[in-house]
């Protein structure tokens, strides 16, 4: 027979949790790209794809913060004023992304509130420990003006990106 469990006693495990990390990364990835003046809309909008085309294969729901955020047409992130123009015409809000054209529109009800929001949605709550794996103190440790997560530095990812690291291609 097989061993009963392998985390500890009381932690619950659940299905897709690398999923939901690949997607979790592949939504912060398209904000930190988008934020920088040099790179073009089409990196945010491949990451916001690959997000979508993640959760459809492994057949997991997307929040609707997150979804909201992202365009139906070309799946770029959308930003009001970078990526989006947005207006209100008679209670509804209206979203244009700026580099496909689609529109989304949104009711503005005060009263309105999502169904993820309500009590009744929520069966139970998961907490999930932040590293799994064992990581030495040495890689956690933070400099002044330094911001890591899980050992990587900020700046060096942004280098990968900028195409300043070896065996990286150049993004225009």
């Amino acid at each position: 027979m097989g061993k009963g469990g392998k985390g500890k006693k009381g932690s619950k495990c659940f299905q897709g949790k690398e999923s939901f990390q690949r997607m979790n990364f592949l939504y912060q990835a398209a904000n930190v790209v988008l934020a920088q003046p040099k790179i073009s809309g089409d990196l945010p909008a491949y990451y916001g794809h690959s997000l979508l085309s993640v959760a459809q294969k492994s057949v997991l729901k997307i929040e609707p913060d997150v979804k909201r955020d992202l365009c139906k047409g070309c799946g770029c992130l959308l930003k009001p004023g970078v990526t989006m123009l947005t207006r209100v015409r008679s209670r509804i809000l209206i979203c244009t992304c700026l580099y496909c054209g689609t529109i989304k529109r949104f009711p503005c009800n005060k009263e309105y509130k999502l169904w993820i929001e309500n009590r009744e949605a929520c069966l139970e709550v998961i907490e999930v420990p932040e590293c799994t794996n064992a990581v030495s103190d040495e890689t956690n440790k933070k400099t002044p003006g330094d911001v890591s997560h899980k050992g990587v530095k900020f700046e060096e990812t942004l280098q990968t990106m900028d195409g300043k690291h070896p065996g990286t291609p150049k993004v225009s």
